[in-house]
């Protein structure tokens, strides 16, 4: 992917694209470069990518509320033991001076923690701060304004983030036994109710461990990487290409604290979430009476827990100890 400035007084730029996508981001100094600072200017680029040359032509005007800013990126303040401390940005992290920065163990204010900080390989976004962090201990993490860059502007305001490292009894695990796994590597995802991946790992063959799981309920999924290009491929439309296997565990996992839940799963099995029992359309979705009519399936009744087990009108789930 190329990318070129038609624009005059527009020549200092710089253009971030992930592989596989199929857009580009493009940045600059407005101010600098004195584009858009009071009214719309039409901005012209050039692109060639995959042998394929056209140009685009945007709107744009500069906006003075846009900031860089630097948040917590852990889902809350209480980090899982083992983990690292994360921070995302809404910009590209270019350069960051982590021997600026400061870690204490809240309420010490004479000793200082050592840490190490590296921006995610995987996230040009996030920041991943290791240390030996202790469960049930509380930190302080301090970051100067001016110490996190990216391509054109700098963390303007200076920022502390408070957390605590939580206890392991509020965590669980999950061991997937795989029948018929994938024989090339794969991606084996635990997702949540929005589809969003939550815990994931890039592994081969037929056993899986996930530790330290926030309890939660979670959909199995397994993408498996074909060809070894170390990305799951869609269809291939224009080359009539099928895309990679994919696979979705058929029950729901449930995780509990304390607990080690273990599922054997065949990935030759037919039955899916939408269809548990991997029973016909018909026969799932009616009821046929002795008068041979037909009446509606009633719906799952809702989860039912007794003695930690977890009953539903389509599994039983059992954590095992």
């Amino acid at each position: 992917m190329k990318v070129l400035s038609l624009n005059d007084k527009l020549q200092d730029i710089k253009v971030t694209h992930r592989p596989k996508s199929d857009s580009v981001r493009i940045w600059f100094d407005a101010a600098k470069s004195n584009v858009g600072q009071t009214a719309n200017e039409n901005l012209k680029f050039s692109y060639n990518a995959d042998n394929k040359q056209d140009t685009v032509s945007v709107f744009y005007r500069y906006n003075t509320k846009n900031v860089m800013t630097l948040d917590s990126d852990n889902g809350g303040a209480l980090i899982p033991p083992k983990a690292d401390f994360k921070m995302v940005s809404n910009y590209i992290i270019d350069r960051i001076e982590p021997e600026k920065w400061m870690l204490r163990v809240a309420g010490d204010t004479l000793s200082k923690q050592q840490f190490s900080a590296v921006i995610s390989p995987t996230n040009p976004y996030q920041v991943i701060v290791k240390s030996d962090f202790v469960i049930g201990k509380k930190y302080q993490l301090t970051v100067p304004k001016e110490t996190v860059y990216s391509f054109y502007a700098k963390n303007p305001q200076s920022k502390r983030f408070d957390f605590e490292i939580d206890k392991a009894d509020n965590y669980g695990s999950l061991t997937l036994t795989l029948q018929n796994a994938p024989a090339s590597n794969y991606w084996i995802q635990l997702l949540d109710a929005s589809d969003k991946v939550v815990y994931q790992k890039y592994t081969k063959g037929s056993q899986v461990r996930f530790d330290i799981l926030k309890p939660s309920e979670y959909i199995v999924r397994i993408l498996a990487d074909n060809n070894g290009n170390g990305y799951w491929d869609e269809a291939d439309f224009q080359n009539q290409v099928f895309a990679e296997d994919a696979y979705t565990y058929y029950k729901v996992v449930v995780i509990r604290p304390l607990w080690d839940t273990n599922e054997t799963w065949d990935l030759s099995d037919t039955r899916s979430l939408e269809n548990p029992k991997g029973t016909s359309a018909t026969a799932a979705g009616t009821d046929t009476n002795a008068a041979g009519t037909t009446n509606p399936v009633t719906a799952p009744s809702a989860p039912v827990q007794n003695n930690k087990v977890i009953e539903t009108s389509r599994e039983v789930l059992k954590p095992v100890r």
